[in-house]
């Protein structure tokens, strides 16, 4: 474990070297990044074998060169890595980092908005790029973040953000990302903090999977209209941010991506995407158990990855 650290304490203080962390002193612009060698350490690729005594070449903030026979340019600065490793930064695949400062204070808290139906949310706007905890997740190797907000049935767009930068325009790397939907669990609850009867329970969870039913099929009819405008006899609509902003998701520019943490809860989610036929749907698992059958499979053509298990693992312990 000790190298797994030292590799970590080697990338925060690269980082906080080239001056492009939020957590950077307040002064005039940085200069623009330098070229960087670490040399002599054990480089751990992400598609090959272990490199021995390698160099990796970093210049203007990205990875030219990864290899032994790596020269090293004039003028560059040279950091030696002998007797350490280095590894690719890890990526938090469902992370709330920049929109939770401290958990029990609810005015740091920034994930979550009123309402159950906010298509319109975007991560990346909502991410606070001067965040305390971006640092300390960036000295326990995380890197970048899959930033997802919280909240409601449909819950807005990610985003894929690197953790260095000024502004949430220098953070993103790419956004939006795909389309949040949180599924209702499907079994009634009996836990003792639970005052609700299983017939109340019931009632809530098929309101809930109806108001999303609601909201893909009003999406699907504003675009539908709108589409519309312009020929013979169909009138201009009005504009409305919450159809615009599921309207990249329909056309399978973006996936749906359903959080189910049990069984009955992604095959109901993977139903419910084969009757809107929604061309593009993945599936976030995390903490769901183990299925003993295979669920039934999402819609000829769509793709339906797990994401968000094992890589938040990192993002939880750099939060503490």
């Amino acid at each position: 474990m000790i190298r797994h650290y030292a590799s970590f304490a080697l990338a925060a203080a690269l980082a906080a070297a080239m001056n492009t962390g939020p957590a950077a002193a307040a002064g005039p612009p940085a200069a623009p990044p330098e070229t960087v060698a670490l040399v002599g350490g054990t480089v751990h690729t992400v598609s090959g074998p272990d490199i021995e005594g390698a160099t990796v070449l970093i210049d203007g903030g990205k990875i030219a060169a990864v290899g032994r026979d790596v020269a090293v340019p004039a003028g560059a600065r040279v950091v030696s890595c002998e007797g350490k490793h280095v590894y690719p930064g890890f990526v938090s695949a469902v992370s709330v980092l920049g929109l939770v400062e401290v958990g029990s204070v609810r005015g740091t808290q920034d994930y979550e908005e009123t309402g159950t139906t906010n298509p319109n949310i975007r991560a990346e706007v909502q991410v606070n790029p001067e965040s305390e905890l971006l640092p300390v997740a960036l000295a326990n190797g995380v890197t970048s973040a899959l930033i997802v907000g919280r909240g409601g049935a449909i819950s807005g767009t990610s985003a894929l953000m690197h953790l260095t930068g000024w502004t949430r325009e220098d953070m993103t790397v790419r956004s939006p990302v795909g389309l949040h939907v949180q599924w209702p669990a499907m079994t009634a609850t009996r836990a003792w903090f639970e005052t609700r009867t299983e017939e109340e329970q019931n009632r809530a969870r098929d309101l809930a999977i109806e108001n999303i039913k609601r909201a893909f099929d009003d999406a699907r009819a504003y675009w539908k209209a709108r589409d519309a405008e312009g020929k013979a006899g169909v009138p201009r609509h009005d504009r409305d941010v919450k159809w615009d902003a599921m309207g990249r998701a329909l056309r399978g520019e973006i996936p749906v991506m359903f959080h189910a943490g049990s069984l009955a809860q992604i095959r109901a989610a993977l139903r419910f995407a084969a009757d809107q036929k929604l061309p593009r749907v993945v599936r976030c698992r995390a903490g769901a158990t183990r299925p003993t059958t295979r669920p039934t499979p999402p819609p000829r053509g769509s793709s339906a990855p797990a994401c968000g298990s094992a890589s938040r693992m990192a993002a939880r312990r750099s939060s503490r």
